[in-house]
């Protein structure tokens, strides 16, 4: 978008922030369980560990490339354009 907001807010589209928290909090839970399954099994799949990172990273993205949806969709927050890694987000 032209023009980026200064903050992202609750109002007036709380469907969209509600997704936003959702996104944040899956990918809160989920390396938790990952980490509790390696520790537990002291082993894991590489192709398993490369398909829960995805999983991981794909709630991120969403997270970041979801905030300019609106009205909260469902169905256009699971894309693969949002699942994508940004390319407007710096890592530090």
């Amino acid at each position: 978008m032209d023009d980026e907001p200064d903050e992202l807010t609750a109002e007036p589209d709380y469907l969209a922030w509600a997704n936003t928290i959702q996104q944040l909090e899956d990918a809160r839970v989920h390396p938790g369980e990952l980490i509790e399954q390696m520790q537990a099994d002291e082993r894991i799949c590489v192709i398993d560990f490369g398909i829960q990172l995805g999983h991981i990273y794909g709630h991120l993205n969403r997270t970041w490339n979801g905030k300019h949806i609106p009205n909260g969709n469902p169905d256009e927050w699971h894309t693969d354009e949002t699942s994508k890694f940004p390319g407007d987000l710096t890592i530090t």
